[in-house]
Order: C-alpha cells, then structure tokens, then sequence
C-alpha cells in the first residue's frame, strides 16, 4: 500500500510543475455593457475589452472624470492640511 501511495502523491506535484500553455482566454463580456462580445466585433483598449467603439470612448470619458475627481480631492485635502483647525463653536442655550 505505500507503493500506491507515493504513486499518488506524485502526480499533484508533476501537475503543479508543467508550464501555463500559451493561450489566453478570449474575452466574454464588454467592460462597460457587460454585453456578450462576438470574435469578430471586439476592441481591445487600455488593457480592457469592449463590445464597440462607444463603449470605449465612454469608459476612457469615465476614467478621465474619476481621476480629475480624484486630483481634485487630493488638492482639496493637501489645502485642508496647511490651514489651522476651525475653532469648535460654541452654542448659547
């Protein structure tokens, strides 16, 4: 029975060793739809796959407002750091 065993235990590790083949998956789905891409009417920008023009363009228009929200936030918040803390108001009852 250990024969057996050690015959087992080998295979996990000879599986494990072997190369990733070569091939990539195709895409599936738009990254701004989520509709189903067809092989031949894919686009491939910025890493990300679409199902046509207009969903990229939107997506790039998105990413474009997300990282000027983002400067803006972090320009706001450097401003915020070299201003003295507001005073605590105080409330007369």
């Amino acid at each position: 029975m250990s024969a057996d065993a050690a015959k087992t235990d080998k295979k996990p590790e000879a599986a494990a060793e072997k190369p990733a083949t070569g091939k990539k998956a195709l895409p599936t789905n738009c990254q701004q739809c989520n509709k189903r891409i067809r092989r031949k009417n894919w686009l491939y920008r910025n890493g990300k796959y679409f199902c046509g023009d207009k969903c990229a363009k939107t997506q790039m228009q998105k990413n474009v407002e997300e990282k000027a929200k983002a400067a803006e936030a972090a320009k706001a918040k450097k401003e915020g750091e070299g201003a003295a803390p507001a005073a605590p108001e105080a409330t007369a009852a």
